[in-house]
């Protein structure tokens, strides 16, 4: 008896890994586009300053005029209407605008190490998309009324950034198979590059057709939908969503013992054992140089691509695209291949995919820095190039971060969040020192700068790399839902008993 019912729980067992199940990719979907509107909602304000500083549009612009009465004209007065007002900002005042936002994500990561445990992803980030909603539909009122309550404004939008990436990491440890976690990696990741791919055309037709105004209504509403979708359909724990089958239920939970540890009795992980931790520092390091070297495509390729090489800004709004696009693609693919090369160890892949990406990206901008501009595409090919080879760490790093933190992958996604946002602030003072008048022969400074930053960070990354999970993510008690959850081996064992 005890050998017949055996023999029908390995049947059962064996029947529910091969019936292959997919609804869980509606929550890596609905987190994916979650994650890009709350981020294009942060990002719509780099469509709208353009809009909202294009006095040559404004009803009280006059051409013989417009030299001798800028400054006196008060361009956002009140009997305007919230279309026709403009601003004509200082360098000072869109300096303190952007860096809010940055110190916002800054100050929202220990806030996040604080709230999270408390509240738990699912309703922190369903506030923090409601406030992303309510800031951008208040943007328009508020920077009309006052500038100072604007960048105060800035900031409180950009704590959603120290959020986003825990929020990726929260999921994939809790929803992702462990044979499928390089993929969901690389499309929650991906809405890095996604949500200005998204924003800048989205908001800059907005701008043109309808209103500047309407840049932020349009990214609020989108901010609202997703919301709610999130809202209704994601779940902290995947065993409470009732329309997941079992089979695939099983499949996501198996090999993530932590995951059937009581909430009350797991511990937020402290950041003196993240530091204490190796792999973690390199992983940390990793993600350091490639948010210092990308910023290039999101920030500077604009200012490049118009003052090294000269082209209109028509053509630059359709170029700087390029490499966001197939830096997208190439981050997705290389997802996916990293989680079928099953023949190479694990960590090996990671190292081969990071490397590729960093090293790769690093030989690149050094042929970059010596390439002479000679007015063909090929000038765009040399800077478009080692963007898109960065896509390549999806496989690296950020999967490393997954595989060695599990259920505490959320902390340290947002301290990779902080170094993200680090990195940028480094980069927006230095590249733009770098740089006063645009030349190529500055930018190739720049593009050296970039390469050696890569090197370093790799190299140590190579080093302290592993696909050991950290002694800080065993459970922390042995889970009483096991016992629960065998009533065949009950059975059995009662059965064998009896007999």
């Amino acid at each position: 008896m005890t050998v017949a019912v055996q023999i029908h729980c390995e049947a059962q067992t064996s029947g529910a890994k091969s019936s292959r199940h997919y609804r869980r990719f509606v929550i890596l979907f609905v987190t994916f586009f979650f994650l890009s509107f709350l981020h294009a909602g942060f990002v719509s304000y780099n469509c709208g300053i353009v809009a909202m500083k294009d006095l040559l549009t404004s009803p009280l612009y006059d051409e013989d005029t417009f030299h001798i009465n800028r400054s006196i004209i008060i361009w956002n007065a009140d009997h305007l209407s919230l279309e026709d007002r403009r601003f004509d900002f200082s360098a000072g005042e869109i300096g303190w605008s952007f860096a809010a936002g940055f110190a916002g994500a800054m100050f929202g990561v220990p806030l996040l190490g604080w709230v999270a445990p408390r509240l738990g992803i699912h309703l922190l980030m369903s506030g923090m998309g409601l406030m992303v909603a309510v800031a951008c539909f208040i943007h328009p009122l508020i920077v009309s009324w006052s500038f100072p309550v604007f960048v105060v404004l800035r900031f409180i939008i950009g704590t959603v950034l120290a959020v986003l990436f825990a929020t990726a990491g929260d999921v994939i440890a809790k929803w992702a198979p462990l044979d499928e976690r390089g993929i969901w990696v690389a499309i929650l990741t991906g809405h890095l590059e996604f949500s200005p791919l998204f924003a800048m055309p989205f908001g800059g037709l907005m701008g043109a057709g309808v209103s500047w105004p309407a840049i932020y209504y349009s990214h609020g509403g989108l901010a609202l939908i997703v919301t709610i979708l999130w809202i209704v359909l994601h779940k902290n724990d995947p065993r409470k969503v009732k329309w997941l089958k079992q089979g695939e239920l099983d499949q996501i939970l198996e090999g993530k013992e932590e995951m059937l540890v009581k909430k009350a009795k797991r511990r937020a992980i402290s950041t003196l054992k993240l530091l204490k931790s190796p792999v973690i520092l390199g992983t940390w390091a990793a993600c350091f140089g490639y948010y210092f070297a990308v910023q290039f495509a999101i920030t500077f390729s604009l200012i490049y691509y118009s003052q090294a090489l000269h082209f209109p800004l028509s053509t630059c709004g359709l170029v700087v695209m390029i490499p966001l696009l197939l830096l997208l693609l190439i981050k997705v693919a290389t997802g996916q291949l990293s989680d079928t090369l099953h023949s190479i160890r694990e960590v090996t892949r990671m190292r081969i995919f990071n490397s590729i990406a960093l090293f790769g990206s690093a030989i690149s901008f050094i042929l970059a820095s010596f390439w002479e501009p000679n007015g063909s595409w090929l000038d765009v090919a040399v800077v478009v190039l080692p963007v898109c080879i960065l896509g390549c760490h999806s496989g690296g790093y950020p999967k490393c971060m997954v595989v060695v933190a599990k259920q505490h992958s959320p902390a340290v996604f947002a301290y990779m969040q902080l170094l993200g946002c680090a990195a940028l602030v480094i980069g927006s003072f230095l590249v733009p020192s770098l740089t006063p008048t645009g030349s190529h022969t500055e930018w190739a400074l720049v593009f050296r700068i970039y390469a050696a930053v890569l090197v370093i960070c790799n190299l140590i990354f190579c080093w302290l790399a592993s696909d050991e999970p950290c002694a800080w993510t065993k459970a922390e008690s042995k889970p009483a839902e096991i016992a629960a959850e065998e009533p065949s081996s009950q059975a059995s064992q009662t059965g064998s008993t009896a007999e």
